[in-house]
């Protein structure tokens, strides 16, 4: 038995992600074994290994397919609005965010960064921060464009406005969850 042509091979590595993302968030990313995720996708355990060297490479690709595709909404959504009233553009960065905080994917997401707290990447940066560095990136591109177009003071500090903006949505979408 080879290894599955290119189609089949994506739809696996698909597989193992989305079955990855629900073991993680239902049993905790600690509490999970190889074993149980082979059994979740219908593969042998060799076969898990044939994509991810790990356990942590995995979560790792649940984390950064999670991340490229939150940010390419944001991304989008930004492009949509950037040349709109600064208070248009905000309200629209807002209900982007509390859509992504709410949605079952991100409390899945949420789920599985607290049950692995701690964890580090294969390079050594806590995996928690692959959620916030690259939105942060996003939002940094965005403040430096309303720099320059004078809708907000230069003196904005990127730190500070992160915090100011994502706290309370992060209170919000909480208070939101039904289950919470």
């Amino acid at each position: 038995m080879g290894r599955p042509p290119g189609e089949a091979a994506r739809d696996t590595r698909r597989a193992i992600l989305d079955a990855a993302l629900d073991l993680f968030a239902d049993r905790g990313f600690h509490a999970s074994s190889m074993r149980a995720l082979a059994s979740a996708v219908g593969v042998r355990e060799s076969a898990i290994y044939h994509y991810f060297p790990s356990k942590t490479a995995i979560l790792e690709a649940v984390l950064a397919d999670h991340v490229e595709a939150q940010v390419s909404e944001v991304e989008q959504e930004i492009a949509r609005v950037i040349e709109a009233p600064l208070g248009d553009l905000l309200t629209a960065l807002t209900q982007r965010t509390l859509v992504d905080l709410t949605s079952p994917r991100m409390r899945k997401i949420i789920r599985v960064m607290f049950t692995s707290a701690g964890e580090d990447g294969e390079d050594g940066t806590p995996l928690w921060r692959r959620l916030t560095d690259e939105r942060k990136r996003v939002l940094g591109r965005l403040l430096g464009h309303l720099k320059k177009a004078g809708k907000v003071r230069d003196d904005v500090d990127m730190e500070v406005l992160h915090i100011h903006f994502m706290a309370p949505l992060l209170v919000a979408s909480n208070a939101l969850f039904a289950d919470a």
